[in-house]
């Protein structure tokens, strides 16, 4: 089977044709890859800046927030050493001695505990409190009472902050 010369061309000019589509095609896959990639790029940069921005809006509002609570704590601080110190000017010392009893009490109602029996070793072991010592454990107890409520107050303040946008 002879092509002759019309199809020697025709045969060379088909083969050229596919080799000029396939290098076309070749480029056209290579642009969109390209372009493919630079999206993604871009969609990679504007992801980490979001993150960057709002890693930086959250510790401000943690500074800020923990800047609260330092300073509020250091005043009560204040306060209550104050209370403390001053526990003998308001409970004179001359006053009598609370029965054992009265420390039993005190402390299961502060440990949230049920009150022993009479026979308990506990209760039978407990001593006689004086007032100026029951003044000073109150307000120590009250001072870490409201320390935890200024912590706990911070860590709500510090998750609506977060979350509010």
């Amino acid at each position: 089977m002879t092509f002759g010369l019309r199809g020697a061309i025709a045969l060379l000019l088909a083969i050229l044709l596919a080799g000029a589509g396939w290098k076309l095609y070749l480029t056209g896959k290579k642009a969109g890859m390209a372009e493919v990639q630079q999206r993604w790029d871009r969609q990679v940069a504007e992801a980490e800046q979001a993150v960057r921005t709002e890693e930086e809006r959250q510790q401000k509002v943690i500074t800020k927030t923990v800047t609260k609570f330092v300073e509020r704590a250091a005043q009560e601080r204040v306060i209550y050493r104050d209370i403390i110190r001053e526990v003998p000017k308001y409970v004179p010392s001359d006053l009598p001695m609370l029965p054992a009893d009265f420390r039993v009490l005190h402390d299961a109602a502060a440990t949230g505990s049920a009150l022993p029996k009479a026979d308990d070793p506990a209760r039978i072991a407990a001593a006689t409190v004086s007032p100026q010592d029951i003044a000073t454990t109150v307000a120590d107890n009250d001072a870490d009472c409201r320390y935890d409520q200024a912590r706990l107050k911070s860590l709500q303040d510090l998750l609506h902050n977060l979350n509010a946008r």
